[in-house]
Parts: C-alpha cells; sequence; structure tokens
C-alpha cells in the first residue's frame, strides 16, 4: 500500500468528524504500519523536542528565542529546495538548521556589539529572515519549479502525509535533543537558575548558551514540518508553562512538559487528519493551549479553582472564628464557667440578625467548635475555647505591638488586629511576644490569654 495518499482515502469517506476520527484510531491497530502510526509518531517526536527543551527557555526568560530562530529558518527550508531541485526532506531540513543556526549566531553577533538589548536584536534578525523566506517562497510558486506544490506547508505545518522518511528525520534530531539534555543536563540546569553562581564553580556559560540555542534549533527544524514556521514557538512555550503550573522541580517540569507536548501533538494530529482542510499547526496549537487551560483551571498551587475554593476556606474559618471569639470575650465575662450562649444575645453583641449567628454556628459545629447538637442556647467546646483563646491572644499581641512599636494611638489598632488575628503564624508570634517581653495586658488594659498545650503556638 502507498504510504502518501492513505490517510487521504482513508478519510475521503462520508461521515462526521467523530466518525472520521474514530477510524484513523482504529488504524492505529490494525497490525500494520501506515500513515496513521507516521502522524502519531511525528506528533510525539516534535512535542517531545519541543517540550524538553522549553522548560530550559522559560526559566532563562528566553522564549522570544524560539519564535525569532522559528520564523528565520524559512529561508533554510526555500534554499534546501533549491538545491536539491524537489522537495527533498533531508536538503529542506538541513537548510533550515543552517538558517537558525546561522540567525542564532546573527543575534548574539548583535548582542555583544551593539547597544541594542536582546529583544530587539531578536526582532531585527527575525524579520529579516523572514521576509526573504516569504520573497524565496513566493519566487519558487511564481517560477512553477517541479514538486513545489506543498512548500506552503511550511507555514502553517501539515503532519497528514509525512512519510517515513520525514519521521526518520524527525527521530534523528530529537535523538540529538535528547541526547544533549541528557548529557549537560546538570550544566543547563546550573546555568538556567543562576549563571552567576554557575559561572563560578566553573560552568562553561557561553558553551552552555550556545548549546542550548543550537538543541533549540534542532526542536525547530523538528517541529515545522507539523505545527510551520509561524506557530513553532507556541509549542516551546505553551507545554512548558503548562508543566511550570503544576511543578517546582526541573526533572519533573521537563518530563511533564514533553509529556504535555507529545499529547497535544497527538490530538491535533488525529483532529486534523479527521477534519477537512484545517491546519494540523494550528489545531496541535489549540490542543497545548487546551491542557494550559485545564491545567490553569485545575492545578493545585496555581489553578483558578482551587485559589478560590482556598479563599472560600479561609473566608468560612474566619467567620467561624469570628463567632467563637466573641463567646469568648462573653465567657470572659462572666463570673461563672457557663459556656452556654443564647443567639439572640450574641446577636445583639455582634449587631447582627439571629440568622446570621446561626449560620456562624454552622461553620463553627463543623469544626467542632461548638457543640453540633445544641443550637440555642451554643455550648462552646473545648477545641472551641482553645481556638477562640487562640485568636483572641494574636489580636491584643498585635494590638500591643502597633501601639509599642508602630506607635499608633490605642483606639486606631482594632481594625487591624481583626484582620491579622486570622493569619498571624506560629513563629512571628513567638518573636512578638519575645519582643514584647512576654506581656500580660493589651494596649486597653484587657489581660492577654496564656498560651495553651495545642492553641498558642
Amino acid at each position: 500500500m502507498t504510504l502518501l495518499p492513505y490517510i487521504a482515502v482513508r478519510f475521503e469517506a462520508e461521515g462526521s468528524i467523530l466518525d472520521r476520527a474514530l477510524r484513523f484510531l482504529s488504524s492505529l491497530v490494525d497490525g500494520q504500519i501506515d500513515s496513521a502510526e507516521l502522524i502519531v509518531a511525528a506528533a510525539v517526536l516534535l512535542g517531545v523536542s519541543c517540550g524538553l527543551l522549553g522548560a530550559f527557555i522559560i526559566l532563562r526568560k528566553q522564549s522570544m528565542m524560539g519564535d525569532a530562530i522559528g520564523h528565520a529558518v524559512l529561508p533554510g527550508v526555500c534554499v534546501g529546495f533549491l538545491f536539491a531541485g524537489s522537495r527533498s526532506t533531508p536538503a529542506m531540513l538541513l537548510g533550515a538548521l543552517v538558517a537558525g543556526l546561522l540567525a542564532a549566531a546573527l543575534i548574539g553577533v548583535l548582542q555583544r556589539t551593539t547597544n541594542l538589548k536582546s529583544g530587539e536584536c531578536m526582532g531585527v534578525v527575525f524579520t529579516g529572515f523572514y521576509g526573504i523566506g516569504v520573497v524565496l517562497l513566493k519566487w519558487i510558486q511564481n517560477h512553477g519549479l517541479k514538486q513545489q506544490a506543498g512548500l506552503d506547508k511550511f507555514l502553517f505545518g501539515q503532519i497528514v502525509g509525512i512519510n517515513e522518511i520525514e519521521v526518520i528525520c524527525m527521530a534523528v534530531m530529537t535523538f540529538v535533543v535528547v541526547l544533549g539534555v541528557i548529557v549537560f543536563w546538570r550544566k543547563l540546569k546550573l546555568t538556567s537558575f543562576d549563571e552567576l553562581f554557575a559561572f563560578s564553580v566553573g560552568v562553561p556559560v557561553k558553551a552552555m548558551h550556545y548549546l542550548l540555542t543550537g538543541l533549540l534549533t534542532v526542536a525547530i527544524v523538528v517541529s515545522i514540518q507539523a505545527v510551520g514556521v509561524v506557530l513553532v514557538a507556541a509549542m516551546l512555550v505553551t507545554p512548558a508553562a503548562t508543566a511550570y503550573l503544576l511543578t517546582d522541580r526541573l526533572h519533573r517540569m521537563v518530563m511533564l512538559s514533553a509529556m504535555f507536548g507529545a499529547a497535544a501533538g497527538v490530538l491535533g494530529a488525529v483532529v486534523s487528519a479527521a477534519s477537512r482542510d484545517l491546519p494540523t499547526g494550528s489545531l496541535i496549537v489549540l490542543a497545548a493551549s487546551m491542557l494550559f487551560g485545564i491545567v490553569f483551571l485545575v492545578s493545585p498551587r496555581h489553578g483558578v479553582l482551587p485559589r478560590v475554593y482556598r479563599v472560600w476556606q479561609r473566608r468560612q474559618k474566619t467567620q467561624a472564628e469570628n463567632l467563637i471569639r466573641t463567646l469568648f470575650l462573653i465567657l470572659e465575662k462572666r463570673s461563672n464557667n457557663d459556656r452556654r450562649f443564647g443567639v439572640h444575645d450574641v446577636a445583639g453583641i455582634r449587631q447582627e440578625s439571629p440568622a446570621v449567628v446561626r449560620r456562624l454556628w454552622k461553620l463553627a459545629a463543623a469544626r467542632g467548635w461548638v457543640d453540633p447538637k445544641s443550637r440555642d442556647p451554643m455550648i462552646i467546646t473545648d477545641d472551641g475555647l482553645e481556638a477562640a483563646t487562640r485568636v483572641a491572644r494574636n489580636h491584643r499581641l498585635w494590638e500591643l505591638f502597633l501601639t509599642q512599636e508602630a506607635k499608633l494611638a490605642s483606639d486606631h489598632v482594632h481594625a487591624d488586629a481583626e484582620y491579622i488575628e486570622h493569619i498571624l503564624p506560629p513563629d512571628v508570634l513567638r518573636r512578638l511576644e519575645q519582643m514584647l517581653d512576654h506581656p500580660t495586658a493589651d494596649p486597653h488594659g484587657r489581660p492577654i490569654p496564656a498560651a495553651t498545650a495545642r492553641g498558642a503556638v
């Protein structure tokens, strides 16, 4: 079976995009190597190569470099086509590699010999190279050279119809990228986090910069067949940025970035193969953006939804603490140790409606601070009294600190203490006590509660 037209024949049949996607996926397990396997292999290769290096360029704040080299390889593709006289993949990829390295070298020369900043140097070089590439591409099309049809696919990418030779070339280049990262892992890691420290321990910082630029160029050359020169920067940045939201360890970030890149490549390639006239590169980039969006929403540390949930939890806890601190203040004025508090009495002191106090009671009961079986009167538990003592202690220590150290009037410190009492960390509390020489009363003469076994620190 001829490999090149296989995928086109596979999707000529009528059906929805989902039907064509299912047929594409079924061809992956039909027991023979065909264009479906080649497409997936190419998508995985470009995702891995871009994902590995994307982590380093994000840490180095050099995302613009990927965009610059990505645009600069276009004239190399055209020159490779002209030298080969046909659409020879090795020749065009070699031309792209040479053009990318030349652009990177020229950027370095401009940075060393002019007063221009790195972004300006990149902008000058990649726009110039890209302009040359567009002119060459148009010249080739106007002169009707043989086998020039489809050459413009390098602008936006077209992975459908990729052949074995192209996949082999991508595999070799991806191997070079992976090998380079493995061999120079420690040096790349040091120079990415702290160039001055790396230089002080004898790491060749400039050599590592040139190595990373060379590997970056190789990764871009791997990717242009699938995503094109216009969108290649997205595959360097987006998977790595997605991984960065999930971890702060470099080795995990690199692995996750490669996985996200491969997943985006496969997903975009499948959708492209199942649709008609939709550019592969754009779909792969959209898949990477979709993965970023999902992680941005649900990432445990940086995701929007977990952040909203943490803020909501903190607000619930603060409201419950406000209630039990009010109960503590009432209990403090009682001559006996009666822990029962009427809802309407508490509502009057807090200047709130009984309905609001009952809602706060539910929050406190959920934390075990008040007896869940006693709605009115409310009964504060041992854990609740301990938590209330801690909050009152934080409040009064902070008021004393503001009056003694910040020299604020005693009637101007309550509002600030109302906020800080809920978030004062134990280590700061200990430092406050030492600074204030373990005080026993706040600025208003009220006693500062002693630290309990569990409640103070």
